[in-house]
């Protein structure tokens, strides 16, 4: 039942794979040097995020007055809420207390080096019955790619770590059949429920599909017998799930944080206007969407069909599962990815026995430990560097758009004025400011199942408008004020009269509704 998917005999390789071999390195090298170099022109606005604003005004909170079951922004009051992430807010917040804004956009090194070092363990472990390095530099570096779009101050990072952590705890124990390393599983839960409670269901996801009987595993002939032999052997797996169920509860909102998941589904998909709630391939017309689909379905099953293997029924249907997450979701589409490049390492090594690897020479086993290190400083000087850019947007120089900010911010404390922003980003930034809102860039945090009974729901109001793409419905008097783009604003002006400009900066207009 377990695997023995790598010997340690002796082979003869001779000099006859000195070519091939040197081109695996030669093309790891390359393929290396250029992702670790094209980090900064991915992330082009630094690690800073339009979100970033809410997850320091929630950290902020709960360092200074404890986590809050009652939505300390919003500007109707016994409004409920479950922050998700609320650990990662607190870990955000402590650096911006040390550092500021160049601290938090920095903050991203740790969760960012927990993720690669993970990933590239698994890949290590999948292809150890490969005779040279260079596939498993390669596989890595091509499977890490797509995580380079993520690296931001959402908690995204830390969930790509719990996930590689996952999955080097299950292959452990497929290879060796140690059941010790499965008690580490509810400790990851645990950990990930807190940084991130809506992504915990993912590495549970991955741990059932192991569960599945294996092929040849079942035979009718024998399946009374073949069926008390797959259960004896998957009990501690079955009691590390279960043990995974109980740890989702250990975070402040207990239930409503295990099941956070389940309650935020449907609100954030209203309207279709969250670009990252989308399919991953938006039109037919999508190039990038499509060759990226393509690279993580062709791939897989051209080694399978080259080597004439297939994964085992776990490995494929959790790879299944990962794409068919990734294509419905952009948000998702790093877990198609890595977990496709993981198959790829699977396949590559299976059933290679017979086959030690070749002694490398110490700069050769250093290369990973360089590129990694090569990421993390890019990731570290681009998201250093776009965090003090003097163009200040919401997405990076926010020093500077605290200055483009200040009228509009000065103009509104204390007003408690029902908001409309065309820029919704905006309410994320009222947030940090102290300054109440009615919704922001979160709407599952808004809607029903979270929040409680409402008498109204102004983020539907606001992707209304947005999708009506005319201001005519502000005629209505339900705002009191509202922030527009100045691209937006001759279209404000003709459709909302009466209307009076309170103040105007570079970007934006604030004005008086009738």
């Amino acid at each position: 039942m377990v695997l023995n998917r790598v010997n340690t005999e002796k082979s003869d390789s001779g000099d006859s794979t000195r070519p091939l071999r040197m081109l695996s390195y030669i093309t790891a090298a390359m393929v290396s040097i250029f992702v670790a170099w094209f980090t900064g022109y991915i992330r082009t606005d630094g690690t800073l995020d339009t979100d970033g604003w809410f997850l320091l005004a929630s950290g902020r909170e709960i360092v200074h007055n404890g986590i809050p079951f009652e939505n300390p922004w919003s500007l109707d009051p016994g409004q409920g809420i479950i922050v998700q992430q609320w650990l990662h807010d607190v870990w955000l917040y402590g650096w911006y207390s040390l550092a500021g804004y160049t601290g938090v956009a920095t903050s991203v090194v740790v969760p960012l080096a927990i993720a690669a070092i993970a990933y590239y363990f698994l890949i290590e472990r999948l292809t150890r019955g490969c005779r040279h390095q260079g596939i498993t530099w390669l596989l890595y570096t091509v499977g890490f790619f797509q995580m380079f779009t993520y690296i931001s101050i959402r908690p995204t990072l830390w969930s790509a770590g719990c996930l590689f952590v996952t999955l080097n705890i299950l292959f452990a124990w497929r290879e060796d059949g140690n059941v010790r390393a499965l008690w580490l599983l509810p400790a990851v839960t645990l950990l990930q429920v807190n940084l991130q409670a809506a992504m915990w269901p993912l590495c549970l996801a991955a741990c059932l599909s192991f569960l599945l009987p294996e092929i040849g595993e079942l035979h009718i002939k024998t399946f009374k017998t073949d069926i008390v032999a797959w259960y004896t052997y998957r009990i501690p797996l079955v009691r590390a799930c279960l043990l995974m169920c109980i740890a989702s509860l250990l975070n402040p909102y207990g239930f409503g944080g295990a099941l956070y998941t389940v309650l935020s589904m449907e609100a954030a998909s209203y309207g279709n206007v969250i670009s990252e709630m989308r399919p991953f391939i938006s039109s037919p017309n999508d190039s990038y969407g499509i060759v990226c689909t393509m690279v993580c379905i062709v791939i897989p099953v051209a080694i399978a069909i080259i080597k004439g293997k297939i994964p085992n029924i776990g490995v494929l249907a959790f790879w299944i599962a990962a794409v068919v997450m990734g294509v419905l979701k952009i948000r998702c589409f790093w877990i198609a990815w890595t977990v496709s490049f993981a198959v790829c390492a699977y396949l590559c090594g299976i059933d290679r026995t017979g086959i030690e690897r070749e002694e490398e020479d110490i700069a050769i086993r250093l290369m990973p430990v360089l590129f990694i290190g090569v990421l993390l400083a890019t990731s570290v000087l681009n998201a250093s560097k776009e965090a003090c850019s003097s163009v200040g947007t919401t997405a990076s120089g926010w020093s500077a758009f605290d200055q483009e900010m200040a009228p509009i911010v000065d103009a509104l404390k204390g007003t408690d004025a029902r908001i409309f922003s065309s820029d919704d980003t905006l309410m994320n930034y009222f947030e940090w400011e102290d300054i109440k809102v009615s919704y922001d860039m979160r709407p599952e945090i808004w809607a029903k199942a979270i929040a409680g009974e409402r008498t109204h729901d102004d983020y539907k109001r606001y992707v209304d408008v947005v999708n009506a793409k005319s201001f005519k419905t502000l005629n209505d008097g339900y705002w009191d004020v509202a922030i527009i783009r100045k691209d937006e604003q001759r279209l404000f002006e003709k459709e909302v009269r009466g209307s009076e400009k309170i103040v105007s900066t570079s970007r934006y207009c604030l004005y008086r509704l009738k």
